[in-house]
């Protein structure tokens, strides 16, 4: 079988350092089982805003992996005119290389975005290809969501276009994925259609990370020269960007509280870098039960997880996130997540006793469940043996993504074989 797996952000396997995600994990599986795989990703590194590469480029990984890099110019702010202007130069860009391709079997084109998707969709129809649209982000949506109701006529009215464009390529795919449930059917709805015969649920599927000794013992050293060790009171972990999807004004006040009350071992260590960062550090001067390492490596997040009680996913009020990456990586990291976020998340945590759902503004609340959980040792040591029984059953990437390979061949057979009877 022959894949491509289009996704302009995702990190690179060529990139050390850096944790793979859906397409690379998947990419990874399908070529050491003899399949073709090409990745296609943006020339702009999504995450460090630097140019990888000034015109497209080909970089072969190993003889079953290949990956393309499609041109576009760099962006800072991830939404704006430039970050626009560049998925529409990318768009053009992967139009031009893959017309100098061989077609593959099956495209998988992640939502968003929606031009290169949409010049996805186009290749695959005129190839015999099967597309398969997955959806990650409800783009445009989600930007409605955030905005004021005042503006949000407005920007309904700006982005009709590219709806239309999201209507019409959800219709023309020959099916939809989605990371849960709700997005398969926001996407299902903007195809103006019920379920179809290759629409499918597929998470998103984590691999655990298991350390040798001699990487086990650097990552530890690298935290305890920060002032981290195993010993703790009661430790909770994040680890992302800290930016306006993200709010920890109510993690930082019950910090506060905890420390101004004498509960000083109740930590909180926030991993990461963004635009509010500096903003979080004045709010918690003077705290000691607060620490921001900045960037931490994926050996280091290791350790963390081991060395830590709950996994927070402290996510803004408007976030229309269901099922996003950080909570299973904690959940598979045996952490119990607290959580904002409403839905089906918030039915996990529930159904599974696998962590707890609070209400953004509501730091009370956030205080009393931290307290039942720190003051109530075989509790959290029962979430604990959850959190990691969930992930195994539900989001470990050994189950997840045979469960896609085996429907991308399933899917791509019934385009061939439909193809055959046309012609």
């Amino acid at each position: 079988m022959n894949v491509w797996l289009i996704h302009l952000a995702e990190p690179l396997p060529t990139e050390a350092n850096r944790r793979l995600m859906r397409y690379g994990v998947l990419g990874t599986m399908l070529a050491s089982q003899g399949h073709q795989v090409t990745q296609w990703a943006g020339t702009v590194d999504h995450f460090e805003k630097t140019q990888r590469a000034l015109s497209n480029q080909t970089i072969p990984w190993n003889d079953n992996y290949t990956i393309e890099l499609v041109f576009g110019r760099g962006y800072v702010r991830h939404i704006g005119p430039r970050r626009i202007a560049y998925h529409r130069q990318a768009a053009r860009s992967f139009r031009q290389r893959a017309a100098e391709l061989a077609p593959p079997d099956v495209i998988i084109s992640a939502i968003p975005t929606i031009e290169v998707s949409a010049e996805a969709v186009r290749y695959g129809r005129e190839h015999g290809a099967a597309v398969i649209l997955d959806i990650r982000d409800l783009w445009p949506d989600a930007l409605f969501h955030a905005l004021p109701g005042m503006l949000v006529p407005l920007a309904k009215l700006a982005a009709a276009p590219a709806t239309r464009r999201l209507e019409s390529i959800c219709r023309q795919a020959t099916g939809l994925m989605g990371v849960s449930q709700s997005y398969l059917e926001w996407g299902q709805e903007k195809a103006g259609r019920g379920h179809g015969e290759h629409d499918r649920v597929f998470p998103l599927g984590y691999q655990r990370r298991t350390l040798d000794a001699v990487e086990q013992s650097a990552a530890e050293a690298v935290w305890r020269k920060r002032g981290i060790g195993p010993e703790r009171g009661f430790r909770c972990c994040f680890f992302g960007t800290l930016g306006n999807s993200t709010n920890l004004d109510d993690i930082l006040t019950v910090a506060r509280r905890c420390w101004n009350e004498g509960d000083r071992d109740v930590q909180f260590v926030i991993c990461g870098e963004g635009p509010n960062l500096a903003e979080y550090k004045r709010n918690v001067a003077g705290l000691q039960n607060v620490v921001f390492p900045g960037w931490v490596s994926p050996h280091e997040i290791t350790v963390l997880m081991q060395w830590s009680d709950m996994g927070i996913a402290p996510y803004s009020a408007k976030a229309m996130q269901s099922l996003p990456n950080k909570p299973i990586e904690y959940l598979g990291g045996g952490l119990p997540v607290l959580s904002t976020l409403r839905g089906e998340l918030e039915l996990l945590l529930e159904q599974e006793q696998c962590g707890f759902t609070f209400v953004p503004g509501q730091a009370d609340e956030l205080h009393r469940r931290l307290v039942e959980a720190r003051g109530n040792p075989s509790l959290l040591a029962e979430m604990k043996a959850n959190a990691l029984r969930v992930f195994a059953d539900r989001f470990d990437a050994s189950v997840v993504y045979p469960q896609m390979i085996a429907f991308l061949k399933e899917t791509g057979d019934h385009v061939k074989r439909t193809s055959r009877r046309a012609a």
